[in-house]
């Protein structure tokens, strides 16, 4: 064969190979979990009770912490603590809805979407600190525990907004969890 034609035999093959999906071949993020994590979360959309107990069990987390701390103006400090089963601890100590320590409880399905949501936007991969140059801003700190107490806890901070969109968007849906739960104070 001539040069040619082999190069004419490789190329196709080589352009196949380099746009083959290369997401299969990756180890999964986090120890234990599916390649694809829709298959992890399945439950959170199926309407039965079997598939629901086996798909909380399937989650990899058992808490989800949020921290907001004091800044030089109106800026909410508050800390609020999401446990898998749905229970909430909430110590509010300035500029914000509620003052003082309030337990309650979220949907159970809440924090499974929170959790599909961190695994979904990869934050496991994501670097742990992410700061302003500057003294008078608002901090934000969430703390996500493994359900493996053989795992460190993910620790991520966030001053004066400067961490990614992915981080803002989890502070958010947290926040939006905490805003529709039940109270047991009210």
């Amino acid at each position: 064969m001539t040069r040619i034609s082999i190069t004419l035999i490789l190329l196709p093959m080589a352009l196949a190979l380099s746009c083959a999906r290369t997401d299969k071949l990756q180890d999964p993020p986090i120890p234990g979990s599916p390649r694809n994590l829709s298959e992890r979360y399945s439950f959170l959309y199926s309407h039965g009770s079997e598939s629901f107990e086996n798909g909380m069990q399937s989650v990899p987390f058992s808490r989800i912490e949020l921290n907001r701390g004091p800044c030089m103006g109106a800026c909410p400090v508050y800390r609020v603590s999401i446990g898998r089963g749905g229970g909430i601890e909430y110590d509010g100590v300035a500029q914000c809805p509620r003052i003082g320590h309030h337990t309650g409880h979220a949907a159970v399905l809440d924090f499974s979407r929170l959790a599909y949501l961190i695994e979904k936007m990869d934050l496991q991969h994501m670097k742990r600190d992410y700061s302003y140059a500057a003294t008078d801003g608002d901090m934000v700190s969430v703390t996500i525990t493994f359900a493996d107490p053989g795992q460190l806890p993910m620790v991520f901070t966030d001053y004066m907004k400067s961490a990614p969109i992915e981080l803002w968007a989890l502070e958010s849906a947290i926040d939006g969890v905490v805003a529709n739960a039940g109270w047991d104070d009210r």
